[in-house]
């Protein structure tokens, strides 16, 4: 079906029909690939422009079928892109498209969240309704915080992500989410990924939680670490790397990840030894007219911390701001500081270009 208005989109979706977009248009509510259904999305070079002022959580796109995202144009430009009004800090995630128990490819376009929420994702995959599977063969999901959270909830239904291409812009984040021995199953194969911070991190509270993860990483071009982050005192997790070229690596900063090889800078040793300090987190509030990103997101007190602004076609970098959790301004070199303790908040303005 050829759809050109978010109308149009609405009912074919619900319809479970396949899609291929016309023109651009703005989406401002929730589209949800039914449960059985299987739908085909093909951005043919146009744009969703999605927009929520919700005060829960929110998804553009749910998913609890079977949804394939591709584009078919000769520039395979398409985008699906999404703006948080109301920021909800830490309580409510916001995704372009959410995976629900259900079954994602992404083969071409891109999804991208631009933020103004701390919890935005590209995509969220999650497994509360049930098994979950998703895969990057092609185009690019991009966030300001996550570009794909694996959020691993349950014992008996699998996570499972498969990055075998595409770009992957801001963390990919395995969450296990409690003690439990939650299921889910990361293998990286290939792909493109770039943060300011960490590429790929697995995060669980404790190392039981770590029972039932596993991942494999054997290709891929990493711009940014690999991290595994845990409360606990060492790493649960079997070595996972044996392929794949680093570019931010330094000399032992991987240690226990690798199962064979020591190029690029990472060597095989023990398990790393996580302490758990206090980090102080970052927020940077949405802007018109472009993005700013900061690396790392979250750091201990003391730490510099680079921003990294990028304005649209057309604009540039007119005013940074950085305010501690008293409002108080932090003193900038350039566009460095030291995070002061509490954390704290960026506003950034672009203009016009002269």
């Amino acid at each position: 079906t050829e759809v050109s208005t978010a109308d149009a989109f609405k009912t074919a979706i619900a319809a479970g029909e396949n899609v291929k977009l016309t023109a651009s248009f703005a989406l401002a509510e929730t589209v949800t690939v039914a449960k059985g259904a299987a739908v085909e999305l093909d951005l043919n070079g146009y744009t969703i422009t999605g927009s929520e002022s919700a005060t829960g959580n929110f998804e553009l796109i749910a998913n609890k079928g079977t949804l394939t995202i591709t584009d078919t144009s000769a520039d395979k430009n398409g985008k699906i892109t999404l703006v948080a009004a109301n920021d909800r800090n830490w309580n409510n995630y916001s995704a372009v498209v959410a995976n629900l128990g259900g079954t994602m490819t992404v083969e071409a376009g891109t999804l991208e969240h631009l933020g103004g929420t701390d919890m935005a994702y590209g995509i969220d995959s999650n497994t509360t309704l049930g098994a979950t599977s998703l895969t990057i063969n092609g185009g690019k999901v991009a966030s300001v915080y996550r570009s794909i959270r694996m959020f691993a909830n349950s014992t008996t239904h699998n996570n499972e992500l498969n990055i075998n291409g595409g770009e992957l812009e801001g963390t990919v984040w395995l969450q296990s989410t409690n003690a439990k021995a939650n299921k889910a199953e990361l293998n990286i194969t290939g792909g493109e990924f770039t943060s300011e911070s960490r590429a790929v991190y697995i995060w669980a509270p404790e190392n039981g939680a770590s029972s039932d993860l596993n991942v494999a990483i054997s290709g891929g071009t990493f711009d940014g670490d690999v991290v595994v982050g845990l409360s606990g005192t060492t790493a649960p997790l079997a070595p996972f790397v044996t392929g794949g070229t680093f570019l931010t690596a330094e000399a032992g900063e991987m240690d226990g990840m690798i199962a064979s090889g020591s190029e690029n800078n990472v060597q095989i040793g023990p398990p790393p030894v996580y302490a758990g300090p206090v980090m102080n987190w970052v927020k940077v509030n949405a802007a018109d007219n472009g993005v700013v990103k900061s690396g790392p997101l979250a750091a201990s007190a003391g730490a510099t911390v680079t921003l990294y602004p990028k304005a649209a076609e057309g604009y540039v970098l007119d005013t940074v701001e950085v305010l501690d959790a008293e409002g108080n301004a932090v003193e900038l070199d350039g566009l460095k500081f030291a995070i002061p303790a509490g954390g704290v908040t960026v506003n950034a303005t672009f203009k016009l270009a002269e």
